[in-house]
């Protein structure tokens, strides 16, 4: 009865160490759908001042705010010093762009 209890242990091991790499075939992930730009001849015209909630920034109103880049990832804010304004996760920001 004890070797049937060491074989039945030595067997598990053994089955556990040979499953133990085996992993579930995951689906690739598709890279998110990038929207196509605006017409060139698109404009906006505000007709309302907007309403910015407690989460929203406009850092180029900071005194050290140099440029903005938009990237594939997001955008990147470009400052001369520590920004005095506290941009974190989930913040709106908000800005108008210069025109060229």
């Amino acid at each position: 009865m004890r070797h049937l209890n060491s074989a039945f242990v030595c067997c598990t091991l053994v089955l556990s160490l040979l499953t133990a790499g085996c992993t579930e075939d995951t689906p690739p992930v598709k890279p998110p759908v990038k929207p196509p730009p605006p017409p060139a001849d698109v404009q906006v015209t505000v007709t309302k001042t907007p309403v910015l909630t407690a989460k929203a920034r406009i850092p180029q109103n900071d005194p050290n705010f140099v440029r903005a880049e938009a990237t594939a990832s997001g955008v990147v804010f470009h400052f001369s010093a520590k920004p005095a304004v506290d941009l974190q996760v989930d913040n709106v920001v908000a800005g108008d762009h210069p025109r060229r």
